[in-house]
């Protein structure tokens, strides 16, 4: 088969194109009467697939956010830590306030944060630190490790 349209579907695309508002007209006409049948169906349509819709934004969140934490050395800057949970993307400049605010006013949330990272080409903006990092450089302008000069050695059990 040739990815050249039809004769038909060539005659459709010209027919919508004159007759839109027409169109239009009828699709709100037929909105109108069936509003209880389309939302119904809607719902239930929602309610059959939100588990799975969830689930796989979840996971894209999470393969997104590990793929970019790799990307950035995959462990803490500072301390060294490599546990995949207690890791943060930090703004190495401090702007990371200013750009939260941008984010918020535009509806974003944590999964638009990962999106933007890739989609900027994984700024050298960003690097990974673990929490307990991250919250200390916010809190008292540098890491206590860099402060000290030395790096705790991580516990093993």
């Amino acid at each position: 088969m040739s990815n050249m349209p039809n004769k038909r579907s060539k005659y459709q695309e010209q027919y919508r194109e004159k007759n839109r508002e027409l169109l239009r007209a009828r699709k709100k006409i037929y909105y109108e009467t069936n509003k209880g049948k389309i939302k119904a169906s809607q719902k239930s349509s929602y309610e059959k697939y939100k588990y799975s819709r969830f689930a796989q934004q979840r996971n894209r969140y999470h393969r997104d956010r590990r793929m970019v934490i790799e990307k950035y050395g995959g462990k803490c800057v500072c301390c060294g830590e490599n546990e995949y949970l207690f890791l943060t993307i930090d703004h190495k400049y401090g702007d990371g306030a200013e750009e939260r605010k941008n984010i918020k006013s535009k509806g974003g949330n944590g999964r638009y944060f990962i999106t933007k990272i890739i989609k900027e080409n994984f700024s050298d903006r960003y690097q990974v630190l673990c929490y307990n990092c991250n919250m200390a450089k916010g809190r008292l302008v540098e890491c206590p490790h860099i402060r000290v000069g030395i790096v705790i050695p991580k516990l093993t059990l």
